[in-house]
């Protein structure tokens, strides 16, 4: 829908479709794709990091739904799992990670890059 729109800038939030979708959605449509807290023990949102290029991921909380363990309340806070759950999937830092996904909020949002 959002491609017959012409839609050029779109966030898919805590996307839960096939992996290839949001694939295909960030690379040939320039989409961004979020990741949330509860993506430490849910292998689908690990599956979207690692599949979804770097430069189009972002991080949110969704509070107070998808919190990290089942059955607690989700808080803003909780966003740093979603910052783990990258890192472990990518190999990258956690600190390498806050600045790729601080750096693609900005561009999203065309504010100049954080550095």
């Amino acid at each position: 829908m959002l491609e017959k729109k012409r839609v050029k800038k779109a966030i898919l939030h805590a996307f839960d479709g096939k992996a290839h979708h949001a694939e295909r959605a960030a690379k040939e449509l320039g989409y961004f794709i979020t990741i949330p807290p509860n993506a430490v023990r849910i292998e689908s949102f690990k599956k979207l990091a690692k599949r979804v290029p770097i430069e189009k991921l972002l991080v949110e909380t969704d509070s107070p739904s998808l919190p990290p363990t089942p059955g607690e309340r989700n808080v803003p806070a909780n966003v740093r799992y979603g910052i783990e759950a990258i890192a472990e999937t990518t190999g990258r830092s956690k600190e390498e990670i806050e600045k790729i996904v601080t750096d693609n909020a900005m561009s999203l949002f065309s504010f100049p890059p954080t550095h």
